[in-house]
């Protein structure tokens, strides 16, 4: 007997449902388009930060750090994993609830992360991993993410 691939049919009502196929395209394409936005912010985002003439990023005291490219990758890295419609009210969220001034009138910092989620109309998750990312990057030691964290937070006006 052939085998043949065809769709399947539920006996309970003689429906075809459709393969997982099919199904797997409006993910790949939400993937695609998530990314893409996190590179276009990551870009924005490195495009207005100071910048040596060889293309190293000038800190806060002067000091060279990472190339431009090192912290586009890393910026890009950040934000890949959240959908791009709510990127930057995500990261806008994130680095308000990042800022030091915003925890210190918290009872609880959850709740702080909760009323930061909602006035920015995304879910709590999203900004607890980004902040979580953040916050990874910072104790880090290492410049390059050190300097994307600053920067993206830096630029998104927390």
């Amino acid at each position: 007997m052939p085998l043949v691939i065809a769709p399947l049919l539920v006996p309970a009502c003689g429906k075809a449902v459709a393969p997982a196929v099919h199904k797997a395209a409006p993910v790949a394409e939400h993937e695609a388009a998530a990314g893409s936005s996190a590179r276009r912010i990551a870009d924005e985002t490195a495009s207005r930060a100071g910048w040596t003439p060889d293309g190293r990023l000038l800190t806060s005291d002067g000091a060279e750090a990472a190339t431009r490219a090192e912290v586009t990758a890393e910026l890009d890295r950040m934000l890949t994993p959240y959908p791009a419609d709510d990127l930057r009210d995500i990261v806008r969220a994130a680095c308000w609830v990042r800022d030091g001034s915003a925890l210190l009138n918290a009872d609880n910092p959850d709740e702080q992360m909760v009323e930061a989620a909602g006035r920015a109309g995304v879910r709590t998750a999203q900004v607890y991993g980004l902040l979580r990312d953040l916050h990874d990057a910072d104790s880090s030691g290492e410049i390059t993410r050190i300097a994307a964290a600053a920067l993206l937070c830096e630029l998104a006006g927390a």
